[in-house]
């Protein structure tokens, strides 16, 4: 067995492989989370544009539709409401399909 000298002691070619891999892992999930965090943050920058584009125009939703609102998390769809809670008449159909 080949031994290689990685900050220390002699560890194996096994070891090695196996630290690296783990470490890759650890990385990869990190990215993941920095996504993740990234669309939420997106999301509720969405969700609070329409409320204060509403809110600026005089309007408002109806409770359930600002719970539909805050439990949204398609992205697009929010990004499509926000375009139409700009010229919308009647915010209790910024919500239909």
């Amino acid at each position: 067995m080949t031994q290689h000298h990685h900050d220390g002691p002699y560890l194996s070619d096994t070891f090695n492989e196996l630290f690296a891999k783990g470490r890759e892992e650890g990385r990869e999930e990190e990215r993941e989370e920095g996504r993740e965090e990234g669309r939420e943050e997106g999301r509720q920058a969405l969700v609070s544009g329409i409320v204060s584009v509403l809110r600026s125009r005089g309007l408002s939703l109806l409770p359930h539709q600002t719970e539909q609102l805050e439990a949204c998390l398609d992205l697009a769809l929010l990004q499509r409401w926000l375009t139409r809670a700009v010229t919308i008449e009647d915010p209790t159909r910024l919500l239909d399909a």
